[in-house]
């Protein structure tokens, strides 16, 4: 089980993914950010691993949430 503060860390970083994502399409410019192992794609489809994400600590993940905010 992940913490709390973890938990928000791993969410904030999925809200601000969504917008590269969902909104504007730049899964390869994602893909650079959070790296292929944890943004990926398969059979057309883009998918997160929860599983690695939850691995790093919360300051990589604010760090990860940081480089994806300012890639806007």
């Amino acid at each position: 089980m992940t913490s709390k503060k973890k938990a928000e860390a791993i969410g904030r970083v999925l809200i601000v993914s969504k917008e590269l994502d969902t909104e504007k399409g730049n899964h390869c410019k994602l893909q650079k950010i959070l790296g292929t192992k944890i943004y990926f794609q398969k059979n057309g489809k883009w998918f997160y691993d929860i599983q690695r994400l939850n691995k790093k600590t919360i300051s990589q993940l604010n760090n990860l949430s940081i480089k994806i905010k300012k890639s806007l």
